[in-house]
């Protein structure tokens, strides 16, 4: 089972001061969501989330769009993104391509499952 932990800070001052990506992702590769996988990835952004133009979350969805991942855990729905017209995209890629989106802080309710 392939799984991809995304996290994201919108600055560097963010990464200093807020939830670090270190620490999104060592709270993502602890929890209970990809305990179950044999392959995962980690994909890194430093980049504001009012824009689906990241270079992580493209390559994110790139890999959805191909079949080559089966869930996408980030910390919370707000690191995926800001704009729930985006969440929608992204939430629609997921399902098109049997992918299962989970978030670590949020409940199952965002969740699409196979």
């Amino acid at each position: 089972m392939r799984a991809i932990v995304y996290v994201r800070v919108s600055t560097d001052a963010q990464e200093r001061d807020g939830t670090s990506l270190d620490t999104q992702q060592r709270e993502c590769l602890r929890s209970a969501l990809v305990q179950d996988r044999t392959d995962i990835t980690v994909i890194r952004d430093v980049a504001s989330g009012a824009s689906l133009d990241r270079p992580g979350l493209s390559e994110v969805r790139r890999l959805v769009r191909a079949g080559l991942c089966d869930k996408v855990v980030a910390h919370s729905l707000d690191r995926l993104s800001r704009n729930q017209n985006h969440v929608g995209v992204i939430l629609d890629e997921a399902e098109r391509h049997g992918v299962t989106l989970a978030f670590v802080t949020e409940t199952e309710l965002f969740a699409t499952t196979r």
